[in-house]
């Protein structure tokens, strides 16, 4: 990125822009920077923590698991399905995979089949399983000795209420936060590109306007924080509309004027 004038691209070619809109992480935009970025932007991006605790688990599936709760006609596959345990369990969780230790005692499943079979081979079904705690440093070990493992424990815990689930899994895929980084492009795995913890959270997410001339972010790392909510990008669009307002004088077309640049 050149702050205040646009893109340089890896071939060498620029694109002028007024506006730069980053929707990458806060640490993947600093970089993009190269050393044009802001001393005081730098800094707190390198004071930002960024370490995801999240276990992915994609599963293809014969059938859909059977969960001992459900009775009647229910379709618990057709909610969003939590699996946790006390509060108080769940805490010590979080403190286990603090110290290293994988504890993935919690989790959210999601069987996208149930809504649309397309995305499953005839008579078959998909199930996504996002568990923590999972750290992006272990204690003991590699996560290429422990990926594994983890995985059976968390579904161990998903197996807690739908004591099938490890029967119907034809094939699996697993990403600890160093494969989520690597596969997506997020600085330490962690989807919300920073912990949502109250000293991250609200007013000290970062806003759409950075110190650098015509940057501007609109990712997770933005206020009013993570999921899919896209207030991030509404955010950063009223900022751009401003600005461009702003500085002409009348009603400007961010659209044609400014370039997007994404870790995804």
């Amino acid at each position: 990125m050149l702050t205040g004038a646009g893109v340089l691209l890896e071939d060498g070619s620029r694109l002028a822009a007024r506006a730069v809109i980053s929707n990458a992480d806060p640490v993947t935009t600093l970089d993009l920077c190269g050393g044009d970025a802001p001393p005081r932007f730098a800094q707190r991006v390198r004071a930002w923590r960024m370490e995801g605790p999240v276990i992915k688990i994609n599963c293809a599936l014969s059938r859909l698991p059977r969960f001992t709760a459900a009775r009647g006609d229910a379709q618990p596959h057709r909610s969003m399905i939590t699996v946790a345990r006390s509060i108080d369990g769940t805490q010590a969780a979080y403190e286990d995979s603090r110290r290293g230790h994988a504890a993935p005692h919690w989790a959210e499943l999601y069987f996208h089949s149930a809504y649309d079979a397309s995305v499953a081979p005839p008579g078959g079904h998909v199930m996504s399983v996002f568990a923590q705690y999972a750290p992006y440093h272990l204690a003991d070990g590699t996560w290429a000795e422990q990926r594994d493992s983890v995985a059976d424990a968390a579904l161990a815990e998903v197996a807690r209420f739908a004591p099938d689930v490890v029967d119907c899994i034809v094939e699996r895929q697993v990403l600890a936060p160093p494969d989520i980084e690597a596969h997506v492009g997020l600085h330490g795995g962690h989807i919300f590109q920073g912990e949502c913890l109250p000293d991250q959270m609200w007013r000290n997410r970062f806003q759409p306007r950075t110190p650098g001339a015509g940057l501007y972010m609109c990712g997770a790392a933005t206020h009013p924080g993570g999921s899919v909510i896209a207030a991030n990008g509404r955010n950063a669009a009223m900022a751009v509309l401003a600005d461009l307002r702003g500085a002409e004088g009348h009603a400007a077309q961010p659209c044609s004027a400014s370039a997007s640049i994404s870790s995804r």
